[in-house]
């Protein structure tokens, strides 16, 4: 939301950001965007219940929107358009809404964006789009494709790492990187138990898990198991630097992945990548030219691609320069911004349309 509130200002647009509070999303997220002319507005919008509470973040919320306004508002998260859906009830406001995980759409959900309230759904990967079709009997033609993007500058082969430092690892040591948690979507339990049949053949090699912890239950009889060999680092701001410290890169998620957001920065960081077939991650990670992609819920596979790409330089390198270009072509800040810009003219002119005729 941030990324893309900078690039549509930086095109001359007017821009505000409201946002609610998350444990997880720390404060300098959105250091500076005050200072680059976005508006910047915080409100608190817990998950939505039957209570005199919900209903006056709801009065509030409305309140808000009809001073200021906007001729456009889009939702980025499924609660905040629960939010904006009931509290612009009445108003001619247009509204996009983002989507950006797998999960087949309940009642309520379904109902919401079939609704013409709703002008137009943002879907992160044609598989979130599939699935809001099949399970939500959506009209596809209310979904746009667009692909979640990424700072290419910032996210470069030119960044600096800085784990070996902070770790005191040697920088010739071959090093595998994952950036997520230790939740059971993430697949890390597949990660580990393929990583420890990866170390019988390469036993000097190393693996970083950024976003995990020493305590988390999936990693402790790791640690303990391959000391030396696993470094769990935590949550992290400078991710972008944490990438730049891996020779190459593997997630395993399982399920709910829309198209999952480090694996779009590891591919903008030419990393080669092995990559699990969940989700969306189809769409960039394209077997043997992008990366290289694996079942779910398979450590043997794990092993077997991470072997492949460790033997394989010219392989190694292929990878990465192609799954480079295809995020400069498809995912960059610049490219979603153009894209979303289009999509929010073609809603304002499709409601002047209405309106007059």
């Amino acid at each position: 939301m941030v990324q893309l509130a900078r690039s549509l200002k930086r095109n001359g647009h007017e821009v505000t950001v409201l946002t609610g509070y998350h444990p997880q999303v720390p404060p300098e997220t959105f250091a500076g965007i005050a200072d680059e002319g976005i508006d910047f507005y915080r409100m608190n919008l817990p998950k939505l219940s039957f209570t005199p509470r919900t209903l006056r973040n709801i009065v509030k919320l409305r309140r808000w929107l009809k001073e200021r306004d906007f001729d456009i508002v889009h939702a980025h998260k499924g609660m905040t358009t629960n939010y904006v859906f009931l509290a612009s009830l009445g108003l001619t406001v247009p509204i996009v809404s983002n989507r950006g995980v797998t999960d087949p759409l309940v009642f309520y959900s379904a109902f919401k964006y079939r609704m013409n309230k709703i002008d137009r759904i943002v879907a992160v990967s044609r598989a979130v789009k599939e699935v809001m079709v099949q399970s939500g009997r959506i009209d596809p033609g209310k979904i746009e494709v667009i692909y979640g993007g990424v700072d290419v500058h910032r996210f470069s082969p030119d960044v600096p790492g800085v784990l070996h430092g902070e770790l005191g690892i040697s920088e010739g040591r071959f090093t595998w990187g994952f950036v997520g948690n230790s939740g059971e979507r993430k697949g890390l339990r597949y990660l580990l138990e393929g990583f420890a049949s990866y170390l019988e053949k390469y036993p000097d090699d190393l693996l970083i898990l950024v976003g995990v912890y020493p305590e988390d239950e999936p990693v402790k009889p790791y640690l303990k198991r391959l000391p030396g060999s696993i470094h769990a680092v935590g949550f992290r701001t400078d991710v972008h630097r944490c990438l730049a410290s891996f020779d190459a890169f593997v997630f395993t998620g399982i399920f709910k992945e829309g198209l999952t957001g480090t694996v779009r920065e590891a591919g903008a960081m030419r990393l080669p990548i092995v990559c699990t077939d969940v989700g969306g991650n189809g769409e960039l990670i394209s077997d043997g030219q992008t990366g290289l992609l694996i079942p779910v819920r398979n450590g043997r596979a794990v092993a077997r691609a991470m072997e492949k790409i460790r033997r394989n330089r010219s392989l190694a390198e292929k990878l990465a320069g192609n799954v480079r270009s295809f995020v400069e072509r498809n995912m960059s800040d610049e490219v979603r911004c153009e894209r979303m810009t289009k999509l929010y003219l073609r809603v304002l002119e499709e409601r002047r349309k209405a309106t007059s005729g």
